[in-house]
């Protein structure tokens, strides 16, 4: 796999399994595209119910709330490799390692930011009544 994501990024680094796709290797766009292809067809993996648009949206997307963006990682197509397909369900397989970081996307981090203000909000009414 590393050798196959050299062809693509150049990236010199250590490749670990919570390496972004776009964000770390820098692979986006029509590129981004070119990499899944290939990946398919290397590895001999089904890509057809996979969301392109979903991990790789156009430069042209301004609207980040509509966004669903979420990180595609190495750990995800090596999943998809043993599975023989890359979808959502492959990619949304969190596996219990508590040193890879959770999957951040715009929902979840605005979902946090709510529960943050709402804690807040509780906390300053307790502290109103005492």
């Amino acid at each position: 796999m590393d050798q196959f994501i050299l062809q693509y990024s150049g990236y010199s680094n250590t490749i670990y399994d919570n390496t972004s796709i776009s964000r770390d290797l820098n692979i986006k766009s029509e590129a981004a595209f070119d990499f899944i292809q290939a990946y398919s067809e290397q590895f001999n993996i089904d890509i057809s119910s996979f969301d392109f648009a979903k991990y790789f949206p156009s430069a042209d997307s301004q609207d980040l709330l509509s966004n669903t963006r979420t990180d595609l990682t190495v750990g995800d197509l090596i999943r998809g490799i043993k599975a023989g397909e890359l979808n959502d369900d492959i990619i949304a397989f969190e596996e219990n390692d508590p040193n890879l970081p959770p999957k951040l996307t715009i929902k979840k981090i605005i979902l946090g930011a709510i529960l943050v203000l709402v804690v807040a909000a509780i906390l300053t009414v307790i502290a109103i009544w005492l």
